[in-house]
């Protein structure tokens, strides 16, 4: 009989995985300005870890949260759609998967949803994980969508680093006219 893994040791196998991961991302950037192939492996087999461990919390409800179905249901999925929806609008603006993963700095892009936002990708994904942890009423999803969203908290400025360093005065600017996440950026 195959056993569930515990929540809690599937929360924290995570976190040690995702961890090491992140501190090599941050060294590629700030020693080469480039992501090794290598890392872009553990970087997306790290993804997959997170989107099978949200997939199973979230079919199974673990932790169910005692809520109405209906509202969280619809409230839900509008922000799983919307963040999906804005992901994918950053995401087409990329001229190819190397500018995406981080291997090819390509160019500067601050039009079409960059204009709202710095990090369409993780702004989506992270309002999409907040709608899916409230459609599934799972306490447990959201613990990890938490996960997700603290790790890109920490990677963001690292990338922003290596962005200042590749764009220069450019980004910059950039930065002065358009927020990290989303709203008025605050002046420096």
């Amino acid at each position: 009989m195959i056993r569930r893994p515990a929540p809690l040791l599937l929360a924290s196998g995570l976190a040690a995985a995702t961890i090491p991961v992140v501190r090599r991302m941050e060294h590629d950037y700030d020693t080469a300005d480039d992501l090794r192939p290598s890392t872009v492996t553990a970087m997306y087999a790290t993804y997959a870890a997170h989107t099978g461990a949200l997939a199973w919390a979230a079919t199974r409800r673990v932790w169910p949260v005692p809520m109405r179905a209906a509202p969280a249901v619809a409230i839900g999925a509008g922000l799983a759609v919307a963040g999906t929806a804005t992901a994918l609008a950053g995401m087409g603006s990329f001229d190819s998967a190397a500018q995406l993963s981080g291997t090819d700095p390509g160019t500067l892009h601050a039009s079409g949803v960059y204009r709202v936002t710095r990090n369409p990708q993780y702004l989506g994904i992270s309002i999409a994980l907040a709608g899916v942890a409230l459609a599934t009423r799972s306490a447990y999803t959201a613990l990890l969508a938490a996960g997700v969203i603290a790790t890109y908290r920490r990677w963001i400025p690292v990338e922003e680093r290596h962005l200042a360093r590749t764009f220069g005065d450019t980004y910059r600017r950039y930065q002065t006219s358009t927020h990290r996440w989303l709203g008025q950026p605050r002046t420096p």
